[in-house]
């Protein structure tokens, strides 16, 4: 995908993510000249109808959200059987990733992000968009501190297609509401669960309810109590633990009922941390609805070798369209009484769904991306030198991510910390983010060779290195835009930290102007179109001629240049008194005319070979210590130049090309 441009627009620049839905790439807009991020569904999405149909109608309305708490969807598209979406750009790092790299925040820290979440659900709930998907994952914390909420649309699309056991669900049911769990109705206050569960592990630096399957996780949602945030982490007032335990409550209303009363009771909490959250509820009590047993009942689950599953309770009729059956599985579950008690009906369809779900992955479904059922535990690499760390990232495929480098009495270049953490166990491993170890004074830093690379990118890098950067923009014909044209000091040399590493960036090539004609107007007339043509003034001379005095009677260029060039233009100085005895009219000569004292001027082109240079050079040509004419030129367009010289009898010219003595040319005006 890498250089392919999508609906014409779209450059593929870089991957940067991938998930179980979609692939991440950097991209840039050529149209508008931005940076973008665009996801690229995965194929299997993009090959279910009902999908692809859902999916349309929900990003749609995820463009229409335009809020500072919430990535921007720009533009929906597909070509050639792939389906994308077009998004901000964000520089920065996913809450998950900001979590398992803070071990736990602070509360107030977790509040004030709570609460810009807030503020992103409240715009989208206001629109009646559910994200349905809310988890440290779709949460983006920016370089300046800033949060952002992403995959509205996608989330909510993909709840309605048939989604496998990938790395995406299995995370996901560690945040999902019970009613999702059950299979119910899902509404805004599910949302306001799932952040309830982000809030909770923002605090404690873990997730409330944890299993060794979906199923398991998928129950204690339903009927667990979480362990008290006050227990794992002392420094959590009560009120904040309430708080969340509110916004976390398993029946619908005894949550909070939208995200603005949310964030009224987080903004409290920061004034005043001893509040009680109102309405109170009994956190204890809040799992009624799961003490009922029913008498158990017989159910039947058909898989089929495409995947998908019908379920039918005891003395149901054979299914008569189902392919080949695979498997069957037979489980007991709970039978709704005469009451009419519905709950364990939802709660046994659930799980039966769920186990479907595991047994897929037994019969070759994508487990984990493309790990398959391969899991792997994160090396440790804390205290090794960066370069062991990459020969052991090396062996299992993956790469070393210098996040930044922090000042320790470790030795320089020592691991300080890594995410993910060791010894944890993943399902893939691509690359394993790091801190490391660098004195703030005196510690040399060797640059690299930054020149055609996008300036985003190296920004990025250098900062990592604790350098400063300084960013000068340039136009450029060779150099591709927002990329580097050269740089200063050069790639090799050594700076101490805190040194500042300048970046000349290409604007792309100049806008080429058409040189207005001079030629007959007044100086202040040629000056007025110069500077309403975007060019600048070069040189401005005097010369005695038969024009009246004050008018141009020649100019440096014509036709096509770039913007900002110098155009130089010659004034007319009038005519000096003659000898009537000595004076001529209707010369018969092949260039103009002017007359001093008894001899008259003439006009001469004096060509000078460009043709060894590769870039703009600046042409000075100098007579008797003065300098007759000074012009920029793009050897590029014009391999010669042409300039106008004006005298009588002999004269030497020295052409000076940027500053240096080129050539001497003799001219006889004759």
């Amino acid at each position: 995908m890498i250089g392919r441009i999508l609906g014409g627009r779209y450059e593929i620049l870089e991957e940067i993510g991938k998930g179980g839905m979609a692939i991440v790439y950097k991209a840039r807009c050529r149209l508008l000249n931005r940076i973008v991020a665009i996801k690229v569904l995965r194929d299997d999405l993009t090959d279910n109808e009902e999908f692809v149909k859902r999916f349309n109608v929900e990003a749609q309305s995820a463009a229409s959200l335009a809020h500072p708490n919430i990535v921007s969807v720009y533009d929906v598209g597909h070509e050639k059987g792939i389906r994308y979406i077009v998004m901000e750009y964000i520089e920065g790092v996913t809450l998950k990733e900001y979590i398992d790299k803070k071990g736990k925040l602070e509360w107030k820290e977790a509040v004030n992000i709570s609460i810009e979440i807030c503020h992103g659900l409240s715009e989208a709930h206001k629109k009646h968009i559910v994200h349905r998907d809310i988890k440290p994952h779709n949460i983006i914390v920016t370089e300046s501190g800033a949060i952002k909420v992403t995959d509205f649309g996608i989330a909510r699309a993909t709840t309605t297609a048939t989604v496998r056991a990938t790395d995406d669900v299995l995370g996901s049911v560690h945040y999902f509401s019970p009613e999702a769990a059950r299979g119910g109705y899902v509404d805004e206050k599910s949302d306001i669960y799932s952040l309830g569960i982000v809030m909770y592990e923002m605090l404690t630096g873990r997730v409330p309810f944890t299993g060794d399957t979906p199923v398991a996780v998928a129950m204690k949602h339903i009927g667990e109590k979480a362990e008290s945030i006050c227990l794992i982490a002392n420094d959590v007032p009560k009120c904040v633990e309430e708080v969340t335990f509110k916004a976390m409550a398993k029946e619908t209303r005894n949550r909070y009922q939208s995200v603005e009363e949310l964030s009224d009771d987080l903004y409290a909490l920061l004034k005043t941390p001893d509040i009680t959250p109102k309405p109170e509820f009994n956190h204890n009590d809040d799992n009624d609805a799961t003490k009922k047993i029913a008498p158990v009942r017989e159910v039947v689950i058909d898989i089929k070798d495409d995947g998908s599953a019908h379920i039918k309770e005891e003395n149901d009729e054979p299914l008569k369209d189902t392919p080949r059956e695979v498997s069957r599985k037979v489980i007991k579950t709970d039978k709704e009484d005469d009451s009419g008690d519905k709950k364990a009906i939802f709660f046994a369809m659930i799980t039966s769904i769920l186990i479907v779900g595991i047994l897929t992955v037994a019969f070759g479904f994508m487990f984990f991306g493309s790990t398959s059922s391969k899991n792997l535990k994160v090396p440790d690499v804390v205290g090794l030198t960066l370069e062991k760390a990459r020969e052991i990232a090396e062996g299992l495929d993956a790469e070393i991510e210098i996040l930044e480098y922090q000042k320790s009495d470790k030795e320089d270049g020592i691991i300080l910390e890594q995410s993910p953490k060791a010894e944890v166990t993943v399902a893939s491993l691509d690359r394993i983010k790091v801190v490391i170890s660098g004195s703030e004074k005196g510690e040399l830093i060797k640059i690299d060779d930054y020149t055609e690379r996008e300036f985003s990118v190296v920004e990025s890098e250098i900062k990592k290195l604790g350098l400063k950067v300084k960013k000068v923009e340039e136009d450029s014909d060779e150099t591709e835009v927002d990329f580097v044209i050269r740089q200063t000091p050069d790639a090799g040399d050594e700076l101490e930290k805190g040194s500042t590493v300048t970046l000349y960036v290409s604007t792309g090539a100049a806008e080429e102007i058409s040189v207005p004609s001079l030629v007959g107007l007044t100086e202040e007339e040629a000056r007025k179109a110069l500077s309403d043509a975007k060019l600048e003034i070069g040189s401005v001379t005097r010369k005695e001629s038969n024009k009246k005095e004050g008018i141009v009677i020649s100019q440096s260029e014509s036709g096509m240049v770039k913007e900002g060039m110098a155009i130089s233009f010659v004034v007319s100085k009038g005519q000096q008194t003659q000898n009537p005895s000595n004076q001529t009219s209707g010369a018969n000569n092949d260039s103009p005319t002017s007359t001093t004292g008894n001899t008259q001027a003439k006009t001469k082109t004096l060509t000078i070979d460009l043709s060894s240079y590769t870039t703009p050079v600046e042409i000075k040509i100098v007579s008797g210590g003065k300098t007759v004419t000074t012009t920029t030129v793009d050897p590029t367009k014009n391999s010669e130049y042409s300039a106008s010289l004006t005298g009588t009898g002999t004269k030497t010219f020295e052409v000076h090309i940027n500053g240096v003595k080129a050539v001497t040319k003799t001219v006889t005006f004759e």
